[in-house]
This record gives structure tokens, C-alpha cells and sequence, in this order.
């Protein structure tokens, strides 16, 4: 069980139906309620630790892998959501888990929600922290970054993976403060002050952990993003909570409504003095308690 930053040894590995890897750390309660999260874009398994201390009072475990090409998972050609979504499904098999919940945050919002589409029978619940939202949602209030972001991954995967490896060279020469920044607006110590933690460490980390392997992975799933998903969002039967920053332009909170009006059950939760990254933080504790009911 992982109780710190610790980017050399996942807690495990599992095997795959195709002879891949996916390597993975748990947090909370090790006999809890599984819950699978689901990292943003660019992310890691390392983010999970947010969580630690949240999810063993409330008796959950925390399941975090790497997305393929992510950390310490092997990469895999032509990837997919709905690729992801079995890997998912094989990872909790390789765990003997039956029934999961799935946490999706930013860009593990799509990833999470393909679970709970293409494997009804085995996600009971739907936890999402300032997701990403399909390609028909409004862009209304993202931030520049964020708009030529989508932009260029809708027009070209060269210049995509151009952006990308711009920044995995930054992240490796930027200290944690101005990690946090490309996510928030709110200074590292507004943070520090509301986790169990060192946060800004825990962000530096997990960035780095991203790019272990390079960009193409980050860089791929942009291009995901902004395609057709791969499966209907209609065919999300297990209840659906969002939580999302009234000033995300990151991931804007037009989308996320866009999104939750679009699944059949959900409930969406604004957070009028919230960002991105500060939304995590902030609604860390009701997500896991979501579960935990």
C-alpha cells in the first residue's frame, strides 16, 4: 500500500490478455469498497496518494493505475476509451474484483466513463472531477491554452505531439510551484493548507511519472478527446456524481453540464470558488463518501 511519493516501484503489475503490462498503486483501505481511479492527461497512478487518507476513514480502496504508455504501464498501439475500458476490466480481474466503482478526474473522466459503458455488470458507480466533456459540449469560459489545445488536436496529431513534448521539457525543469500553476491559479500554499500532505511535491511527481516514458501517450489521448468517443454516453446506466470549479478554464463547466444532461442519471455539483486543480482538492472527500454510501 503506498503512503508516499514514490515514483521507482509501483505497488504491482498485472498481466494482460495480450501480453502487456499495467502497473498500479492503492490507497485508502486495502479490504474497502474498490474503486478504480482514473488519472487526467497528462497524470499518473502517483495522484491517487491525494486520496490516501480520505478513503481509509471512509474504508475504500483505491485502485490507481497507469494508463498504457503512462508511469510504468507498456504503451500500446492504436489505443482507444473503449480499449482502455477492457484493460480496466482485466486489471480488476488480475485483483480478483468483481463489482468497482470508477473516479475519473480530467482527462480520466472519458477513460472512466468508457468503463462504465462497454462493462455495465461491472461498475456500480460513477464518481467525475472536473472531466473533460465529449467533442458536441460547449467550450464556452476554457482558457486559451485549452482552446488551441483542442484545436490542434483536432486538425493535426504532429503538431499535437509537438505541444506535448514542449511540455514534458518543461515539466522536467519547472519546481512544483510552477507545476501547480499550469493547473490553478490558486498559489501552492492555498493547497498545502488543505491537504494531509505536501501537494505541491505530490504534483511535481506525479508530472514527472506522466512523461517516464515520454509524450506520445498524453499526447495521443488529446486526440481522443475531441474524436467521437468510441460508445454512448446513454449506455451508462450506473449513477453518474460531477463535481467541477465554476472557474475551470481547463476543462470548461459548460462541457461538464453539457455532459451530465446528456447521461441518464447524474447529478452535477458546482463549485462557485473552484479551478481544475482546486476542484480536486475540494471535493476529494464527497467523491470518496459517494462511494462509500
Amino acid at each position: 500500500m503506498t503512503t508516499s511519493v514514490d515514483a521507482n516501484d509501483p505497488d504491482g503489475t498485472v498481466d494482460l490478455p495480450d501480453g502487456r503490462t499495467v502497473a498500479y498503486d492503492e490507497y485508502g483501505s486495502p479490504d474497502g469498497v474498490p474503486v478504480i481511479y482514473h488519472h487526467g492527461t497528462p497524470g499518473s497512478r502517483l495522484l491517487g496518494a491525494a486520496f490516501d487518507d480520505i478513503a481509509e476513514s471512509n474504508g475504500v480502496r483505491l485502485i490507481a493505475p497507469d494508463r498504457p504508455g503512462t508511469g510504468q504501464s507498456d504503451p500500446v498501439a492504436n489505443r482507444s476509451l473503449g480499449g482502455w475500458a477492457d484493460d480496466a476490466v482485466a486489471l480488476a480481474d488480475g485483483l480478483g474484483v468483481d463489482e468497482f466503482g470508477v473516479l475519473g478526474f480530467s482527462g480520466g473522466g472519458p477513460h472512466a466513463l468508457a468503463v462504465a459503458a462497454r462493462h455495465p455488470e461491472r461498475v456500480d458507480r460513477v464518481a467525475l472531477v472536473s472531466t473533460v466533456g465529449p467533442p458536441s459540449a460547449p467550450n464556452d469560459g476554457a482558457g486559451l491554452t485549452s482552446k488551441t489545445l483542442d484545436a490542434v488536436a483536432r486538425r493535426s496529431s504532429l503538431l499535437t505531439g509537438a505541444l506535448f513534448r514542449l511540455q514534458a521539457f518543461a515539466v522536467e525543469r519547472s519546481d512544483a510551484e510552477s507545476l501547480v500553476g499550469q493547473f490553478s491559479d490558486r498559489p501552492l500554499a492555498n493547497f498545502e493548507e488543505r491537504t494531509e500532505r505536501p501537494f505541491g511535491p505530490l504534483v511535481e511527481a506525479n508530472l514527472r511519472e506522466a512523461y517516464r516514458q515520454g509524450s506520445a501517450a498524453a499526447a495521443s489521448e488529446s486526440r481522443l478527446f475531441v474524436r467521437d468517443w468510441g460508445f454512448d454516453i446513454d449506455a451508462v446506466a450506473a449513477p453518474v456524481r460531477l463535481w467541477h470549479g465554476e472557474a475551470d478554464t481547463n476543462a470548461p463547466p459548460a462541457a461538464a453540464a453539457h455532459l451530465a444532461e446528456r447521461l441518464p442519471d447524474a447529478k452535477l455539483t458546482r463549485l462557485p470558488n473552484d479551478d481544475h486543480l482546486s476542484a480536486l482538492v475540494e471535493s476529494r472527500e464527497s467523491a470518496v463518501e459517494w462511494f462509500s454510501d
